[in-house]
């Protein structure tokens, strides 16, 4: 996949700039002001999801991408991390979904764990050595949930959902958008909320992820066809662009 298009449909130098790069890749480092700010406000009936989309060059080796995916799982074991996945994007369900080939999700307890994940040298070693040779692009995103979610079953299939609000739609346009997340009506697990740390996200201000038991659980979002058209309608004209892709979460014995 030549990672020449970004999430915007807009394009980007051929020579992806390593200082760009560097500055997009440091995960949560830049955003510790932001995120400090708000640990006051957390609460033990909350989690936090923690998002970051890969775009993997093309010229990449299958073997070093294979390493880098590793040992990014190996970060699992860091202490206070409740659940960490990276996979490879099984669809892609929008067009600026499409430079992106990897999808890692973490989820914390606190905004201090998350800190404490990102400032982790095995974390920030990972990133020098394994991500940044590997990936010409990253998108991270992280917000904090209504209630506490766990671990996430293996086999279990998912479908992520990133939004960019139009910057002429307000403020009130993001409450009308999650109060649209919060009606939707799926047989699987859902967790959304706005981003929290806006340095590394592009734009992107609210997440939603849902979880299903399975690869066919997810599929019959698509036979709920004319709902989901009418929740989208809802929101439409407040929405720039959207990320949309599915993965399925793979079994951790599987990759020792």
């Amino acid at each position: 996949m030549l990672c020449l298009k970004t999430h915007g449909y807009k394009y980007i130098h051929r020579s992806f700039a390593p200082q760009r790069f560097s500055s997009s890749v440091t995960f949560i480092r830049r955003s510790l002001p932001v995120l400090t700010a708000a640990m006051s406000t957390e609460t033990r009936s909350t989690a936090i999801e923690h998002f970051v989309l890969l775009s993997t060059k093309s010229s990449t080796p299958a073997l070093q991408i294979d390493s880098m995916v590793s040992n990014l799982r190996s970060l699992s074991s860091l202490p206070n991390v409740t659940h960490l996945t990276v996979e490879s994007v099984l669809r892609h369900r929008s067009s600026a979904a499409e430079p992106f080939t990897y999808v890692l999700h973490g989820r914390y307890p606190t905004k201090t764990d998350l800190v404490a994940y990102s400032d982790h040298p095995s974390h920030l070693s990972v990133v020098k050595d394994n991500v940044r040779p590997a990936c010409c692009d990253v998108l991270a995103l992280d917000w904090v949930t209504g209630s506490e979610h766990g671990a996430i079953s293996p086999g279990s299939a998912a479908r992520l959902t990133l939004v960019k609000v139009k910057e002429e739609a307000g403020e009130s346009a993001k409450a009308e958008i999650l109060e649209v997340m919060r009606g939707a009506k799926v047989k699987g697990d859902v967790s959304f909320g706005e981003n929290f740390a806006p340095g590394r996200s592009k734009g992107y201000e609210i997440g939603m992820l849902t979880v299903f038991k399975n690869l066919a659980e997810l599929d019959e979002l698509d036979n709920l066809g004319e709902e989901l058209q009418k929740q989208k309608d809802k929101v439409r004209d407040l929405i720039e662009s959207v990320i949309v892709v599915d993965f399925v979460v793979s079994d951790p014995s599987s990759n020792l």
